[in-house]
C-alpha cells in the first residue's frame, strides 16, 4: 500500500486559488466564477451582510430567559433541534432571526455539496490509487521486467497514471479551497454580525459547526497525501529507467 505519512504538497502549484488582496466578498465572487460549475453551492455573503445591516441598531440584549427567546423567534423551527435551539439563543431580534436562519441554510447548503463532491472524488481516488498500486505490483515491488513489455510502453502507462493523479489532485485542491473559503465567509460573516451589533455570537456559533466534516475534511487530507505520494513513487520509477537508459 501506498505510504500515507505526511508530505509537503509540493508537486503542483495549484494549493490556493489565484485571489487578489481584495474585499472578501470580491475574492468570494472570483472564486464562484473560477470554480463555475459550484456558483450556486456557496454561502451568499452579500445577503448575509444586507441581514446584518437590517438588523436594529440596539439588540434586545436582555432577553435571556428561554421562554422569551423563543417567543421573539416564533416557532419557525423544530424544538428538538440542537442548532435550531442554539440560533433562537443567539437572536434577540426578528431580523437577527432571519440573519441566523438564512447562515444556517448556507451552512447546511455548503456540508451538502461538499458531502456530495468528497464521495465522488473518493470513488475515483480509489481507482487511481488501485491502478498505481498494480503497476507498483507488476513494475517496482516485484522487480521484474515483461520481456513482452518495451520501456516506451512502461514509460507512457507511467505518464497516463500521472495525469489522472494530476488532475484528481486539482479536483481535491479545488473542494479544500471550497470548504477553507466558505468556511472563511461564515466566520468574517459572524465578524462583522457582532461588530454591527455589539453581541457576542461568533465563538459559539462556530463551535457548533467545528464538528461538521467539511471544516475539518480529515478524508480528503488523506487522499491529497496518498496522491501526492502516488505521483512521487511513479516519478521515482521514471527517473530510475531514464538512468537505467542512460548506462
Amino acid at each position: 500500500m501506498i505510504d500515507l505519512k505526511k508530505t509537503p504538497r509540493s508537486f503542483l502549484v495549484l494549493k490556493k486559488l489565484p485571489l487578489q488582496k481584495m474585499k472578501f466578498d470580491k475574492n468570494l465572487e472570483r472564486a464562484k466564477s473560477l470554480l463555475g460549475q459550484w456558483s450556486d453551492k456557496w454561502i451568499e455573503y452579500s445577503q448575509l451582510k444586507a441581514l446584518i445591516y437590517a438588523i436594529p441598531p440596539r439588540v434586545v440584549e436582555s432577553i435571556t430567559d428561554e421562554a422569551a427567546i423563543l417567543q421573539s423567534a416564533g416557532s419557525s423551527m423544530a424544538d428538538g433541534d440542537e442548532q435550531a435551539r442554539l440560533i433562537r439563543e443567539l437572536s434577540g431580534s426578528p431580523q437577527e432571526l432571519e440573519f441566523f436562519k438564512k447562515l444556517q441554510f448556507d451552512v447546511q447548503k455548503v456540508s451538502a455539496h461538499y458531502q456530495t463532491q468528497e464521495s465522488l472524488l473518493l470513488a475515483t481516488y480509489r481507482q487511481t490509487i488501485a491502478a498505481v498500486e498494480a503497476f507498483c505490483e507488476k513494475y517496482v515491488i516485484s522487480n521484474r521486467a515483461d520481456s513482452n513489455s518495451k520501456d516506451d510502453a512502461r514509460q507512457r502507462e507511467v505518464i497516463i497514471l500521472q495525469t489522472s493523479i494530476v488532475r484528481l489532485f486539482s479536483a481535491l485542491i479545488q473542494l479544500e479551497n471550497y470548504a477553507h473559503l466558505n468556511y472563511e465567509g461564515i466566520g468574517k460573516a459572524l465578524k462583522k454580525h457582532d461588530k454591527i451589533t455589539g453581541r457576542k455570537c461568533k465563538m459559539r456559533y462556530m463551535a457548533s459547526i467545528n464538528a461538521q466534516s467539511w471544516t475539518q475534511f480529515p478524508i480528503l487530507i488523506q487522499m491529497l497525501r496518498s496522491t501526492e505520494e502516488a505521483y512521487k513513487l511513479l516519478a521515482s520509477f521514471q527517473q530510475q529507467q531514464q538512468q537505467q537508459q542512460q548506462q
